[in-house]
């Protein structure tokens, strides 16, 4: 049987050549008689075989080309070879991860320099591996993102303190029917904690932060229609307490870790921490202002509609982990391992005053301050 090469050709014998173009030439004359780009085929491979998030690689890929294509006008060509080569490189910028967390843009590049990457030659590989090392913004973006996620969520919470005096006296509720709405969201938050971490590793941090921006907005929303404090305690307290552990510590923060070296997870952590207390600072004061403005019902619809912004910004938290084969830990065994930790207990003993104890003060003082005579904006 004569090659495909000798008949399309029309020679009348072939020979192997002992250089690496021979693959090359055959892998461009199939596809150009195919219509089929061997490259493109390679790289699905690639995403296959390396367990790589499918969703999460489209974004990364749309956000690249986006930027590529403003920066350079008339980009969207087909015939752009530059422009494939960074959609190929965007797609596999995270196949490190199968290999490690840490450093895995390290390893992507590394598979992407050494690995046999058929209808890529190796000065494309490099290529590859340099443009997945040159998206190195991403876990800046994760950090930005997350950041931002955290003081969203913890600023709007902050905020029902403004909302205590208003809404209890125009509506004739006791200050303790609002308060016991605050802790309820308070307690409700730290117990699903947990849970929104577990769905976090199973899912992805981005579905679950998404979800949960989602459904404690529109709980913060609904409850600037509460009628009575049993619909108010519904809203405020259980569909935000409850969903707002989707942009809490848990999700948040673990993504963030996930996408530093170990050496630089303090120091992230870190930040994403002080953003999220530097809510406060914004929402509080901003809820303030919107009362003074338009009153608290439309303040508090318009604090509550700040939350749909954690929706955009979770895109660019990680999607889901590759599949562990490894020994899959119970629930009970993950917890009998984090009970006989003495980090964990401390740490959970310390949600009581910092978490539990701070956010009854912050609850109470606006309206206290208020009481005595001071201006609004110290309270």
């Amino acid at each position: 049987m004569k090659p495909a090469s000798t008949t399309s050709s029309g020679s009348k014998r072939s020979k192997v050549s002992a250089a690496a173009l021979r693959h090359g030439v055959l892998y461009d004359l199939l596809g150009r008689v195919e219509h089929r780009d061997m490259r493109e085929a390679t790289v699905a491979e690639f995403m296959r075989r390396y367990h790589v998030d499918a969703a999460q690689a489209e974004r990364v890929r749309s956000l690249s080309l986006s930027i590529y294509d403003a920066i350079i006008p008339g980009a969207e060509r087909e015939d752009d070879a530059d422009r494939l080569m960074l959609e190929w490189a965007a797609r596999l910028a995270e196949i490190g991860l199968s290999i490690a967390h840490a450093q895995y843009h390290k390893h992507s590049a590394y598979v992407l320099s050494n690995a046999d990457m058929p209808g890529f030659s190796r000065a494309d590989q490099q290529l590859l591996a340099l443009l997945a090392l040159g998206l190195l913004w991403r876990p800046l973006l994760v950090l930005l993102a997350g950041g931002l996620t955290l003081m969203i969520a913890f600023g709007t919470r902050q905020s029902y303190s403004v909302f205590l005096k208003p809404m209890t006296s125009d509506l004739g509720w006791s200050r303790e029917a609002f308060a016991l709405a605050l802790g309820l969201a308070q307690l409700l938050w730290g117990v699903a904690q947990p849970f929104a971490g577990a769905m976090a590793v199973r899912y992805g941090a981005a579905r679950v932060a998404a979800i949960g921006a989602l459904i404690s907005g529109a709980g913060m929303v609904a409850s600037a229609f509460a009628s009575s404090p049993g619909m108010f305690q519904l809203t405020a307290g259980v569909i935000v307490g409850t969903f707002g552990a989707g942009v809490g510590f848990a999700t948040i923060l673990a993504a963030i870790a996930q996408s530093y070296p170990p050496e630089k997870r303090t120091i992230v952590m870190g930040v994403g921490t002080s953003l999220a207390s530097f809510g406060q600072f914004v929402f509080v004061p901003l809820g303030q202002e919107f009362i003074a403005a338009y009153g608290w019902q439309t303040a508090l619809i318009m604090i509550g509609s700040c939350s749909f912004a954690g929706v955009i910004l979770a895109t660019a938290l990680p999607g889901a982990p590759p599949a562990f084969t490894g020994h899959q830990q119970s629930w009970a065994e993950a917890t009998r391992e984090a009970l006989a930790h003495p980090g964990f207990l401390l740490v959970s003993g310390a949600y009581f005053v910092c978490g539990f104890h701070v956010a009854f003060i912050g609850a109470h003082l606006p309206a206290y301050l208020s009481d005595q005579g001071l201006d609004p904006r110290i309270g």
